[in-house]
Parts: structure tokens; C-alpha cells; sequence
């Protein structure tokens, strides 16, 4: 038997009569909104571990990012907010339930348009200025673990949320994929000040990595806007 299937029944026959555990159980829309309360709480302690090394070491790309981090969490708890709010007043009308998560949708995608351009200013500080501060292994290794759990739950929840079709769970899917290709610019410039050799070359790579991950999300932003424009008018043709 499989770990996952002898927790899942431990767990069973410890809360099989409590209602929020069968909810939780049975429903992923439910399931996905409490794990992303947890994973807004790590990027956090992400963030605020980025922002003390960045005060350390006098860094303003590490710093930076700190900040990047904080605004995507902020977004995640604010997505999950608006979503409790409108479904304790709209619940009773699915219509206008899937107008208002369109809504939400619509919101989360436009913020991702500010946010790259202010990701475009860091990378170009970065070709002006030149390396970060070299900060060591720990931090090297944290960015490493950080990054390898984003893009697991990033590459989990993409395919999920597919087969849902909700526009909560897709936006949060979005600011996981968000967090996942910030993670990867940050942990490819860290693996290479602390262990490799930052030269030129490694220099224009981390660039040119930065300016694909300004692209992606810019147009997922873009992307976002479009499609919940085109869903909200067909709404009101309907």
C-alpha cells in the first residue's frame, strides 16, 4: 500500500465525522484554497529570509526580490479573500458566482502587467550595476529547495486546474507559474555567484533569462486580461 493511501486512512478513522474534513476531502476548489494559505506563508518566510540577506549584504537584487515575493503573496491572500467574499454573497446565484470569479481573474491578470515592468527595471539595474553580492551556500541551497517546491506545485496544480475550469484556481495556478519563473531567475543568478565563475557570458545569461521571464509573464498577464474580457461580454450577451 502506498504512504499516501495509509495517511489518507488514518486520517479517515480520526476525522471521519467532522464536516470539514469531508469538505476538505472531497472538494479540490476547497482543498487548493487552504494549501494556498500555506504556500502563501512560506513564500513569505521565502521572502522575508531573501530580504534579510539583502539587508546583510547591502543588495538590491536580493532585496528586490524580497518585494516580489511579498506583492505575490499579498495577491494570493487578497485572490482568496475577494473569492470567500463574493461566494458568501453570491452562492445562491451560480451565474453571477462565475461573473464576480471572472472578475477576480480579470484583476489578478492586470496586476501582472505593472509587476513585470517593475521585474524589467531589476534586470536592467542588473546589467548596469553588474554581480550581486556573493552570499554563500545557505542561501544558495534555500533558493534551490524554494524553487524545486514552486515548480512542483506550479507543473501540479497547472494540470489540475485545467481539468476544473475555474477561474479562482487558474488565477491561483498563475501566481504559482509567477512564482516558479521568478524562483528560476533568482536561483540560476545565485547558484552562479556562489559556486560558478560570473563572467560576461554567464552575465548575458542571466539577463537573457531574466527578459524571457519578463515575456512570459507579461503575456500570461496579457493573456489573463483578454480572455476574462471576452468571457464577461459573452456573459452579457447571453
Amino acid at each position: 500500500m502506498k504512504i499516501k493511501q495509509k495517511i489518507i486512512q488514518k486520517l479517515d478513522k480520526k476525522f471521519s465525522d467532522k464536516k470539514w474534513y469531508l469538505t476538505l476531502k472531497d472538494n479540490y476548489v476547497s482543498r487548493t484554497l487552504l494549501f494556498a494559505i500555506l504556500g502563501s506563508i512560506i513564500t513569505l518566510c521565502f521572502a522575508l529570509f531573501n530580504g534579510i540577506y539583502g539587508l546583510i549584504y547591502q543588495s538590491i537584487w536580493y532585496g528586490s526580490f524580497a518585494i516580489f515575493y511579498i506583492i505575490l503573496s499579498i495577491q494570493k491572500c487578497s485572490l482568496l479573500l475577494f473569492y470567500l467574499a463574493i461566494y458568501k454573497k453570491f452562492n445562491n446565484d451560480k451565474n453571477k458566482l462565475k461573473i464576480e470569479k471572472t472578475k477576480i481573474y480579470l484583476y489578478n491578470g492586470a496586476i501582472y502587467i505593472p509587476l513585470t515592468i517593475s521585474f524589467g527595471v531589476v534586470i536592467s539595474m542588473f546589467f548596469n550595476v553588474g554581480k550581486p553580492s556573493i552570499t554563500g551556500d545557505i542561501l544558495a541551497i534555500a533558493t534551490a529547495a524554494y524553487t524545486t517546491y514552486k515548480v512542483t506545485i506550479a507543473i501540479i496544480h497547472f494540470k489540475k486546474a485545467i481539468k476544473e475550469k475555474d477561474d479562482i484556481l487558474q488565477a491561483l495556478r498563475n501566481i504559482n507559474m509567477v512564482e516558479a519563473i521568478i524562483s528560476i531567475v533568482l536561483l540560476a543568478n545565485t547558484l552562479i555567484t556562489t559556486f560558478g565563475t560570473f563572467d560576461t557570458s554567464m552575465k548575458t545569461l542571466i539577463i537573457i533569462l531574466g527578459l524571457a521571464a519578463c515575456i512570459v509573464i507579461i503575456s500570461l498577464g496579457i493573456f489573463m486580461v483578454v480572455k476574462a474580457i471576452s468571457k464577461l461580454k459573452n456573459n452579457k450577451t447571453v
